[in-house]
């Protein structure tokens, strides 16, 4: 069932972190259909090992402009979430530009933090998932989390 192809989707919940640089974000809201027919499920996000995956601006691999420290599923009700996602959850993700490391990053920094480009998209494999014909949705049940990039515009209908 595991496909190699790189697949990607996007939500619009980033916040500046205490530290210049740094932030936290729901990378993707749960159970929310996408332009794409799809819909992430709590508990989907797995990582290979310990290796940290990476923010990237527009999905550019050769190219990435920092690191996520911390990723994990943030369940229905948690404090820290939106009001408009309370009851849906999503992946959350605390990260950092490397702004002093990067030149690219200080640039896309400084977009984000006055106010453009503030779209976010994950890129993954997918591992497992389920087609429901009648609704037309496909659920990811495993996906193997590789980046997070800002984006301009992404596919989940909650980005706007």
């Amino acid at each position: 069932m595991a496909d190699k192809q790189l697949f990607r989707k996007a939500f619009d919940q980033l916040t500046e972190g205490d530290e210049p640089g740094t932030f936290e974000a729901i990378a993707n809201a749960f159970d929310t259909v996408d332009s794409y027919g799809e819909v992430v499920k709590p508990g989907a996000v797995k990582m290979r090992g310990d290796a940290k995956p990476v923010l990237c601006y527009q999905h550019d691999w050769d190219h990435p402009i920092g690191v996520l420290d911390e990723v994990r599923d943030m369940a229905p009700g948690d404090p820290k979430l939106p009001t408009h996602l309370k009851d849906k959850g999503g992946i959350y993700v605390k990260g950092r530009f490397l702004i002093d490391e990067i030149d690219k990053a200080k640039e896309i920094y400084a977009i984000v933090k006055n106010g453009g480009a503030q779209e976010l998209s994950i890129g993954y494999y997918l591992k497992s998932y389920e087609v429901n014909q009648e609704e037309g949705v496909t659920y990811l049940t495993e996906i193997d989390l590789v980046e997070v990039s800002i984006v301009l515009r992404g596919a989940n209908p909650e980005t706007a």
